[in-house]
């Protein structure tokens, strides 16, 4: 399979290719890529714990090569910790989780995602 992006493509030239793909592509998949990019960041709170287990997980099943170079990769991770009544930043996570496939368990009591 020939790579969709040529190695010397500027991060502007394959943001230009995915937001025509968007154009083409349906509804449900270009919903799906947005969520997905909107968990790529965060939380912003300096929660190293929390990061590993949310974020650093959606990005190493989404771009794994660029999740090795952000230093809060966890390798092997098979799902993501969420509460049953996600704030914000959960949201984005677990919306993402579901878009990739990716399996959303409930933290235990004294886990640092659910604050105890």
């Amino acid at each position: 399979m020939e790579p969709m992006f040529k190695p010397t493509a500027s991060a502007r030239e394959v943001l230009a290719q995915i937001d025509e793909w968007a154009y083409t592509a349906s509804t449900q998949e270009a919903k799906k890529l947005w969520d997905v990019l909107t968990a790529l960041r965060g939380p912003d709170n300096g929660d190293r714990v929390l990061k590993a287990r949310t974020t650093a997980v959606i990005r190493q099943h989404s771009v794994p090569a660029l999740a090795d170079l952000s230093h809060a990769f966890v390798l092997g991770a098979s799902s993501v910790e969420c509460p049953p009544l996600p704030d914000h930043f959960h949201h984005h996570i677990r919306r993402a989780a579901r878009a990739l496939g990716v399996k959303v368990v409930e933290p235990q009591e004294d886990s640092p995602a659910t604050g105890g």
